[in-house]
This record gives structure tokens, C-alpha cells and sequence, in this order.
């Protein structure tokens, strides 16, 4: 059987949420401050790889990446949502937005969807 979402891949044994001793309320703290937290150290990383004789870091931003999309999962199973609709539907509204191909000026000039 194949899994539903990336936190039924780590929690098979039907636990509902990532840390179920923790409310709704904490799980979409958990989950945002997370986010926040480690797009800061891929913002290190690729710091760190501009600089002189550097260059970007690319296993240890796959690492940071799978940390975002962990705690990105928590999210979403937090405010009941799955990953895989909130997806679907950014790829919608991006559809929408560029019907033809990305444009610099239609980015800079749209309405805010």
C-alpha cells in the first residue's frame, strides 16, 4: 500500500500527528518556525557558497531541503491539508497567472493570488 503523505512514510503505525502530545496550535508553531528555521541555513549555504574560491554546498542543501519539506508536512497534516492539494492547487494558480510561460513583468505586476 502506498503511503499518503510523506508523514505516513515515517509514522506507519496510524498516529495522526507528527508529535501527538502537542495541539493543533503548537504542531502549526512547530511546523512554521521550522520552515523559518532551516531556510535560514539553506540562506547559509548559499551564503557561504557565493563567497570567493566557493561554490554552493549542493548535499548539504539536499539535507536542509528534506528538513523544510518535514516540517512543511507537519504543517499541512496540521491544519489538514495535504501536501499533495496544496500543490495541485499552487500549480493551478500559477497556470492562471502565467498562462503562457513565467514573465518577470507579469510577476512584478500581478494581483497577489
Amino acid at each position: 500500500e502506498k503511503p499518503t503523505s510523506l508523514l505516513d512514510t515515517v509514522m506507519p503505525h496510524g498516529d495522526d500527528r507528527a508529535f501527538p502530545w502537542e495541539t493543533v496550535e503548537q504542531d502549526v508553531t512547530h511546523g512554521i518556525i521550522g520552515i523559518a528555521s532551516e531556510a535560514s541555513e539553506l540562506v547559509e549555504h548559499l551564503y557561504d557558497g557565493m563567497m570567493p574560491d566557493s561554490s554552493i554546498n549542493t548535499q548539504a542543501m539536499s539535507k536542509e531541503i528534506g528538513d523544510v519539506l518535514w516540517y512543511v508536512a507537519i504543517l499541512c497534516n496540521a491544519i489538514g491539508v495535504p501536501m499533495e492539494t496544496i500543490m495541485e492547487e499552487n500549480i493551478e494558480k500559477l497556470k492562471r497567472r502565467y498562462p503562457d510561460k513565467f514573465s518577470v513583468e507579469v510577476a512584478q505586476n500581478h494581483d497577489g493570488e
